[in-house]
């Protein structure tokens, strides 16, 4: 940070920043940091080397390696390693917020582990979504433990994303009545998220009265057509597999009684958050953040399960829903996270300053 700098506001490179992913995470949290006095752009290659910048925000930057094609997975992470080479010539602060530990599409698994070889060492701190996530950082990177950390939580969903329908509006557009029992899996579906489990547990269960709605885009169309063959001639199960715009989200979280997310591996989930915030109970792992999750929102808004989904956890959650109304989600305020973050970056640059 030079002198010009310090009697300026920071300027921060997030990315990403705006809706460029489907998910309005780095927007919103941008938009909190801006609201502290900090200037913020996305990020750009240009923007890192020929304007200024104090701070590059990467999110997930394992994406550096997510082509299916090798080669053009190794050429994207040798000009990322240039930047990152560059943004410390620069005196730039480089931050990695901890979604995940590692990628969960691993195509190149060699690659991704020389990108964390390089990449932690080389940062400047590290921002974790919850204090469950210290822990298995030290211990997948064990670079990270010499890294400046701030816990800076998810924030909720409520108002970012239209709610105007009501649960029988939204349970008609599926063809459920009022008296259904609904569960929903609501989300970009992938391997690890074992949707699978969930399709498998409702079959498992003579419920007449039980439904299931899975909404979302399949990574693939193989995931695609084993879902619907799983699900069969069921009439209890509608599969929605395409994307859900902004104003579609509402009608699955509207419709449920209570949001599944059957995941293998978990560490930190938006996805229970965006549950929550539409006033609907989860039933999540009982892995990564999702204990301190429960802590906070409470127990019957958030129940976890042990191993694999079963259909007897499933039974167990359904008769323990909450009464109506909506879980308290202040210590997700998005102002409150805005503000621990600024002053994480002030911190950085002043240590970065220093050295």
């Amino acid at each position: 940070m030079t002198a010009e700098s310090a009697q300026s506001p920071l300027t921060l490179l997030s990315w990403p920043y705006r809706r460029g992913v489907m998910n309005p995470y780095t927007e919103r949290i941008g938009r909190a940091v801006a609201e502290r006095g900090v200037a913020v752009a996305e990020f750009s290659p240009w923007r890192l080397l020929a304007g200024r910048a104090d701070v590059w925000h990467m999110h997930w930057p394992e994406g550096v390696v997510r082509s299916r094609n090798p080669v053009v997975a190794a050429l994207r992470l040798g000009a990322f390693a240039l930047l990152v080479l560059a943004a410390r010539a620069r005196g730039v602060a480089c931050v990695w917020t901890v979604h995940n530990l590692q990628g969960h599409d691993r195509a190149h698994p060699r690659l991704e582990q020389w990108l964390w070889r390089f990449l932690v060492p080389r940062l400047d701190g590290v921002v974790l979504l919850s204090q469950a996530t210290e822990a298995p950082l030290w211990q997948r990177h064990p670079a990270s433990r010499r890294l400046p950390s701030r816990v800076v939580p998810h924030g909720h969903f409520r108002g970012l994303y239209p709610n105007s329908i009501g649960r029988d509006t939204a349970r008609a557009h599926y063809g459920f009545g009022p008296r259904d029992r609904v569960v929903a899996f609501v989300g970009r579906i992938r391997p690890y998220k074992n949707v699978d489990r969930l399709i498998a547990a409702v079959r498992g269960l003579d419920d007449p009265a039980l439904r299931l709605v899975v909404a979302g885009h399949a990574d693939d169309a193989g995931l695609g057509d084993r879902l619907r063959a799983l699900a069969g001639d069921d009439p209890r199960i509608r599969l929605d597999l395409g994307f859900l715009p902004d104003d579609a989200m509402q009608v699955p979280l509207n419709a449920a009684d209570l949001v599944v997310l059957p995941y293998q591996d978990i560490l930190n989930s938006g996805a229970a958050i965006l549950a929550l915030s539409f006033g609907c109970p989860v039933l999540v792992p009982g892995l990564g953040a999702m204990g301190e999750l429960r802590a906070m929102a409470g127990h019957p808004w958030v129940q976890c399960f042990d191993g694999p989904l079963t259909a007897e956890a499933l039974v167990r959650a359904l008769a323990e829903l909450p009464p109506e109304g909506a879980p308290d989600l202040t210590p997700l305020d998005w102002s409150e996270s805005g503000r621990r973050l600024a002053a994480f970056y002030a911190a950085l640059c002043r240590r970065r300053a220093g050295r």
